[in-house]
C-alpha cells in the first residue's frame, strides 16, 4: 500500500513537473514572438527566427504553434494583456488620458503602423488590429464612463467615436511624424482636444437645459 501511494506521489509530481516546463516554454516562445513581431513585423519574422531567439528547435516551436499565423495570435492575445497592465486607468480627463496614451504609442507605435501597411493583405494581421482597435474603444468607455451617456445608442456611438478620432494612433504618428512634434507638444494637443470634446459635450447639455 505504502510502495503504490508512492509510485502514485512520484508520478503526479512528474506530470505538474512536465506541465509547468511545458508552460515555461510557451511563454518563452510567446515572449521572443511578440519581440520579434513588434521589432520586425509580420512579413520578416520567421518561426525559424523564432525558435533561434527563443533558444528551442524549429520543431519544439511548431509542437506548440503550427503556424506563423497561429503564432501571431497567441502573441497578440499575451501582448493585449500586457497592453491592459501598462494601460493605467487615469481619471477621465485631457492631461491623464494623453499622457499614458502618449507612453503607450511612442512605445509600440512604429511596429503597431508596420502591421497596419500589410493588413488589407494579411487576414491574420487584420484580425488582430481589429481586436486592437476595439479593446482601444472598450478603454475609453471605461476611462470616460462619466462622460458618456449611459443608455447604449446613437448618441453613445458618436461619443465614442469622437473619442476614439483623437486619440487614434494614426493621429498620434501624424502629428510626431508627418508634423515633426515634440512628444510634448502631441500630448498636450490630445490633451486639449479632449478636453474640447468633453467640454462642448457639457456646454451642448447646458444649452438644451436653458431652453
Amino acid at each position: 500500500m505504502k510502495a503504490a501511494a508512492a509510485n502514485t506521489s512520484r508520478r503526479r509530481y512528474t506530470m505538474r513537473a512536465r506541465a509547468a516546463s511545458a508552460h515555461a516554454t510557451r511563454e518563452k516562445i510567446l515572449d521572443a514572438a511578440v519581440e520579434l513581431f513588434l521589432g520586425r513585423g509580420y512579413a520578416d519574422t520567421t518561426l525559424t527566427l523564432v525558435a533561434e531567439a527563443a533558444g528551442v528547435s524549429l520543431q519544439t516551436v511548431m509542437r506548440y504553434f503550427a503556424t506563423k499565423d497561429e503564432l501571431m495570435l497567441a502573441a497578440a492575445e499575451a501582448r493585449s494583456t500586457i497592453e491592459s497592465e501598462k494601460r493605467a486607468k487615469p481619471p477621465g480627463e485631457g492631461a491623464a488620458v494623453a499622457h499614458v496614451l502618449a507612453d503607450r504609442y511612442e512605445d509600440t507605435g512604429r511596429a503597431m503602423m508596420q502591421f497596419v501597411a500589410v493588413e488589407d493583405r494579411v487576414d491574420t494581421v487584420a484580425a488582430v488590429l481589429a481586436r486592437a482597435r476595439e479593446s482601444h474603444r472598450q478603454w475609453l468607455a471605461t476611462v470616460f464612463a462619466d462622460a458618456l451617456p449611459r443608455r447604449r445608442g446613437p448618441l453613445r456611438e458618436r461619443r465614442l467615436a469622437q473619442l476614439f478620432g483623437v486619440t487614434e494612433l494614426y493621429v498620434w504618428v501624424s502629428w510626431r511624424r508627418r508634423l515633426g512634434m515634440t512628444r510634448a507638444h502631441a500630448e498636450r494637443a490630445m490633451a486639449e482636444t479632449l478636453d474640447a470634446v468633453l467640454a462642448s459635450w457639457t456646454d451642448g447639455m447646458r444649452k438644451r437645459d436653458e431652453r
